[in-house]
């Protein structure tokens, strides 16, 4: 339990369809609403992944796994690449790569699935930061306070894209026929893993102490 989270009821209840205006501006909405193409996107990646590596018509994926959330997804890549002689050369890169998806798959949920608090004084500007509550899908934190600007915000967008174009490029690698391609390889992997290291050691915090 957390004694400093109070629920006034005028925080937490929506009034009217206007109330979300009131608390965010044009550049959060527009913000949120980045976070949430993006990550779609990247849903769609890890899917046509998932057929891909296993062999199985995408329509049939999305029925057996469709259900899952991104984290069992990246498991069951994860899985699925482990036993795939034609993919399991990829498995600690893709390993890497889910660690960055599944930590922006928190810092997506917390933006998307935020309730938004009214500012605590009239009008904020779009480089300050709009407050909520997080309520993890687990439970296991309890109610959390946030606090995101529009830059954060675009940010995490940013990181899901690029989290996006690498899962692209492995999904599309082929095995090496030639010295030259497992040198050409072996560069992109390590460029990959760099890439995560330095998004993962830049993700913004929203949590308040």
């Amino acid at each position: 339990e957390n004694p400093d989270i109070s629920f006034p009821s005028r925080d937490i209840w929506p009034k009217g369809k206007s109330d979300i205006y009131k608390r965010l501006t044009k550049s959060h909405l527009e913000a949120i609403g980045k976070v949430a193409a993006t990550w779609s996107l990247l849903e769609r990646m890890m899917l046509s992944t998932l057929s891909s590596i296993s062999n199985t018509k995408l329509d049939k994926v999305v029925v057996l796994a469709g259900t899952s959330n991104a984290k069992g997804w990246a498991e069951m890549l994860i899985a699925l690449t482990k036993k795939s002689p034609e993919h399991k050369h990829k498995t600690a890169e893709l390993e890497k790569v889910c660690v960055l998806i599944n930590r922006l798959q928190n810092r997506r949920n917390n933006i998307v699935h935020a309730i938004w608090r009214f500012p605590e004084q009239d009008g904020i500007g779009t480089s300050d930061k709009a407050r909520a509550y997080a309520i993890p899908k687990r439970a296991s934190q309890g109610v959390i306070q946030i606090a995101w600007t529009p830059k954060q915000m675009r940010q995490i967008a940013d990181m899901i894209e690029k989290a996006r174009t690498m899962l692209l490029e492995i999904h599309t690698r082929t095995l090496p026929t030639s010295q030259k391609e497992r040198r050409a390889q072996l560069r992109q992997h390590q460029s990959n893993l760099r890439r995560v290291d330095s998004i993962l050691s830049r993700l913004p915090n929203p949590f308040q102490k």
